[in-house]
């Protein structure tokens, strides 16, 4: 799952193909938005097809900011927030998958 997530609290997330998700996002993530991102390889197909920087952070060997700025911790403590909502449920349908997630964003943020 892909989860976009500003300062702000403004969270996007998608678990499309990449050919979906690039048509779904369009005009929910300005261009002029530097995309962090952890290893995973396709963000940065998504990055290039998208003309977005990308920071690539490699927590796996200790790089969790990149120039005192570019970090993905909000997105991790949300993904452990979400984890940790969700297991009450002991298991959900992925069809229903995305009704989870507006649940849980809405919230989240209120």
């Amino acid at each position: 799952m892909l989860t976009v997530r500003d300062r702000g609290k403004h969270t996007y997330e998608a678990s499309y193909s990449f050919e979906q998700l690039n048509k779904e996002s369009q005009g929910k993530i300005a261009k002029d938005c530097v995309l962090c991102r952890d290893g995973f390889s396709a963000y940065i197909k998504f990055s290039q097809g998208n003309d977005f920087i990308h920071k690539r952070l490699n927590v796996a060997v200790g790089v969790q900011v990149i120039e005192k700025v570019f970090h993905i911790q909000n997105v991790n403590a949300y993904h452990r927030r979400l984890k940790a909502w969700i297991d009450r449920f002991h298991s959900v349908a992925t069809k229903y998958g995305e009704n989870y997630l507006g649940w849980f964003r809405f919230l989240d943020t209120s």
